[in-house]
């Protein structure tokens, strides 16, 4: 959603707004361990979940792509992913298969806001391509030099926001 999912450069620079904008949705699934999304270089939000319910955001790349087995930034114009007043959502998973790799954006890497709660966010990285695989950390391939992290930071939480899990079983 804005470029291509891997083996070819950006096709464009994205979406003139945000990628992807559920609002008074449930029960979504977007990406899953088979295959995630590539949600990178909109001018906006990757993802705005807007009053929505039992959401999942699975296996995605937001605010990078692949090309030739390595992850290049391009970041989306705001934040990776943004909840607003939702609830009961999950973003990666139990395992690593459903992990979200959320790098590169312009504000932060998960933001919520405005009465959101429960949401759960396991086994995703954020701001960085570093993998803890058996117990040891493993680098992704990046392109040489490049920064991952999220121009304000990794996870953000505010507006009467609670009951959210960051890590965790």
């Amino acid at each position: 959603i804005g470029v291509a999912r891997q083996f070819a450069a950006p096709l464009s620079h994205g979406n003139g707004g945000d990628g992807i904008v559920a609002e008074d949705s449930d029960d979504l699934l977007i990406g899953d361990s088979n295959a995630g999304n590539v949600i990178a270089g909109n001018t906006g939000d990757g993802v705005k979940l807007i009053h929505t319910r039992i959401t999942k955001l699975q296996a995605n790349l937001i605010g990078l792509y692949e090309l030739k087995a390595a992850y290049h930034r391009l970041g989306n114009g705001k934040n990776g992913v943004v909840f607003i007043d939702s609830d009961n959502c999950e973003i990666g998973g139990i395992d690593d298969l459903r992990s979200n790799i959320i790098a590169a954006n312009t504000e932060s890497g998960i933001l919520m806001d405005q009465l959101t709660r429960i949401i759960t966010t396991r086994n995703n990285l954020v701001g960085t391509t570093i993998r803890n695989i058996n117990g040891r950390m493993v680098d992704e391939p990046t392109d040489a030099g490049a920064s991952f992290g999220n121009g304000l930071g990794g996870i953000k939480i505010l507006g009467g926001s609670n009951s959210n899990l960051i890590g965790g079983p």
